[in-house]
């Protein structure tokens, strides 16, 4: 069975220690940063991906490619 729970990063370390003791696995760890609360939160991470946009803050296809091969070739 899989469940999805959100915790306190101050008591992270703690759950990590119980999923041990269970035999249990972390499958997956999303930071904060991509979970969205609401649609409001959603319209202003919108508005400042375009105004990023608008500045030139932003990787196109090829150094977003080039940055992936990169990674890859590390790990090998």
């Amino acid at each position: 069975m899989e469940v999805v729970v959100k915790i306190d990063k101050a008591k992270f370390n703690e759950f990590k220690n119980i999923i041990k003791d269970m035999n249990a696995e972390i499958l997956n760890l999303y930071p904060d940063e991509i979970v969205v609360g609401n649609y409001d939160e959603v319209r202003k991470r919108v508005y400042e991906a375009e105004h990023r946009i608008k500045n030139g803050e932003y990787v196109d296809e090829k150094e977003f490619d080039n940055f992936i091969k990169k990674l890859v070739n590390e790990n090998n």
